[in-house]
């Protein structure tokens, strides 16, 4: 059936189709890129999105075809310009890497894969088949992180780790680990959440931060298929509770139940579907527990040493220092590089300025904050319209989560998986409902809410 949906279609659609086959399938791709072709995950896809733009452009020049510009990809663009100017001058990151910058660099990545996601369509029924599949990943996440409850190394990258070694002798060894022991500050902070307990389930040959930022992104779009099946919407958020449970990351437990409750704000009778909510949370949240103690996880110790941790003291320590180093840079911030004074101010208390907004103000200032919240407001409003248009919330709710997760952590780049597909189902179903409805203002409405740049 996908072989038939692909070779019966333009083969100047390949490459989308190659794009759409890498997402679905990007776990099993960042296994292969690193155990067999020894590369990272994001240069890997980052060399696809830069391939795929170079092809899309050619086209534009040779044909009629047009380039899709929403207006929060002009606001992206510009940010980006800026952080690449920063690393020119500031870093000296772009010096250090020269054209390896171009496919290795989140922020840029990010921006060309946005252009991806916004020029590409597929049928409806290749739609439906990812659909099942994304649904599958999330069943097969849910089991590998049980799975890590009682053997912690199955399915990890274990890049920074001793091979061979059984759990507890790594423990032993890594106890009191340092940075020269481990290589850099970046491998020591993976050893020691590793040791305390974070599962990434399928997700560690992504990054730390994709076992959150993706399962919640494709429990969204699973759970805002129409019409609702009951039985779909629980696996799928069963799943994602499992998964959330047992990362031991807290905004990953909130992101998953913002998700989740979209099936409130999205119902005719919200009070009935809240009642339902919050009885069907804490059945989820109860069968995990016993999943996890059944696997032999100490749940006590986990409430008293992981959710009840002190760690929250250091969103409090960002704005301490925040409002002291702030003032010397405040336009156009320090260009992506971490002062003197503010890592005297931290003091070892934390890595960073642990607030995505702040550390965004800090390190780009009110000129590319500015740019970047512009982003971030057009972006969900454009989504927002389009989930009221057409039924579907998936993409509106993948991207929220992923901006409430930068009030506890920092990460500006959406180059992950799973809020990619977000953005492709939601214009995917927009589109959809326009064809439906068969109006002559599609393409008028689509003019209004994009630039096209045509050959």
């Amino acid at each position: 059936m996908i072989s038939r949906l692909i070779f019966d279609s333009d083969l100047r659609k390949f490459p989308e189709y190659l794009f759409l086959f890498i997402l679905l399938s990007y776990p099993l791709f960042s296994f292969f890129s690193w155990e067999f072709l020894e590369l990272d995950t994001m240069k890997a896809l980052g060399l696809v999105c830069v391939s795929l733009v170079s092809i899309k452009l050619i086209l534009i020049y040779k044909s009629n075809e047009t380039l899709s510009v929403p207006y929060y990809l002009i606001f992206f663009g510009l940010f980006t310009g800026y952080t690449i100017i920063c690393d020119m001058f500031k870093t000296q990151i772009f010096e250090g890497r020269e054209l390896k910058y171009f496919y290795s660099e989140p922020i840029w990545l990010t921006f060309i894969a946005l252009i991806i996601v916004e020029n590409v369509s597929y049928p409806h029924k290749l739609m439906v088949i990812a659909k099942h599949v994304l649904g599958f990943t999330l069943v097969i996440a849910a089991i590998v992180s049980v799975i890590q409850v009682s053997n912690p190394l199955f399915l990890i990258n274990n890049d920074v780790l001793i091979d061979g070694l059984p759990f507890e002798r790594i423990k032993q060894y890594y106890e009191n680990a340092t940075v020269s022991d481990v290589g850099s500050r970046a491998n020591l902070s993976k050893v020691n959440r590793f040791l305390d307990g974070y599962r990434l389930s399928i997700f560690s040959y992504i990054s730390e931060l994709s076992v959150g930022i993706d399962t919640v992104a494709i429990c969204s779009i699973l759970i805002s298929w129409k019409p609702i099946k009951v039985v779909n919407t629980g696996v799928a958020a069963l799943s994602t509770t499992i998964i959330s449970f047992l990362s031991s990351s807290r905004w990953i437990m909130l992101n998953c139940v913002i998700c989740i409750s979209q099936i409130i704000w999205s119902s005719k009778n919200r009070l009935l579907s809240l009642f339902y909510f919050f009885i069907s949370l804490v059945f989820l949240i109860l069968f995990s527990i016993a999943v996890a103690s059944y696997m032999g996880m100490d749940v006590e110790k986990y409430f008293s040493e992981r959710l009840m941790s002190d760690s929250a003291l250091t969103r409090l320590l960002a704005f301490e220092v925040f409002f002291k180093v702030f003032p010397d840079n405040p336009i156009f911030g320090t260009g992506g590089v971490d002062t003197e004074k503010m890592i005297r101010l931290i003091g070892g208390r934390s890595s960073q300025i642990h607030v995505g907004f702040l550390k965004l103000l800090y390190y780009y200032g009110l000129f590319g904050g500015t740019l970047y919240l512009s982003f971030m407001v057009s972006l969900l409003t454009r989504l927002y319209k389009r989930a009221k248009f057409s039924g579907f919330w998936g993409g509106f709710y993948a991207l929220l989560t992923f901006f409430v997760a930068n009030l506890t952590l920092v990460e500006f780049s959406l180059f992950y998986y799973g809020p990619l597909l977000a953005i492709i189902f939601s214009n995917h179903f927009y589109r959809r409902k326009k064809l439906c409805e068969g109006g002559e203002s599609f393409g008028l409405r689509e003019s209004i809410d994009n630039l096209s740049i045509s050959g």
